[in-house]
């Protein structure tokens, strides 16, 4: 059983946004691994970066959205690269299951 649930809600991305103008989004330790090898961090800058709960805080306006497979979503953010974002069950928390490092 997984702890997310698909993102139905939304029908179209200018509904999403509407909805979620500004969103917290929480690393998986997957996406947070693969980032911070991507960027060439070491564990302790990318825990400034992200703080102990590797969280990004983003308004949306500063990335591009657009729909993913399964009902996701996956948000675009400049200079780290591309995050598929779940909803987390019972919660209002985004979870990124996913990243896609931008291309240099």
């Amino acid at each position: 059983m997984t702890n997310h649930k698909k993102n139905i809600s939304y029908s179209t991305v200018s509904e999403f946004l509407a909805k979620n103008s500004e969103i917290e989004i929480i690393l998986t330790n997957h996406v947070y691994d693969r980032l911070r090898d991507r960027m060439g961090w070491s564990k302790k800058y990318a825990l400034g970066v992200f703080g102990e709960d590797r969280k990004i805080n983003i308004s949306l306006s500063n990335g591009i959205v657009e729909h993913a497979k399964g009902g996701n979503w996956k948000i675009h953010i400049v200079g780290f690269g591309k995050f598929v974002i779940v909803k987390k069950k019972n919660t209002d928390m985004w979870v990124a299951v996913t990243y896609y490092p931008a291309k240099i």
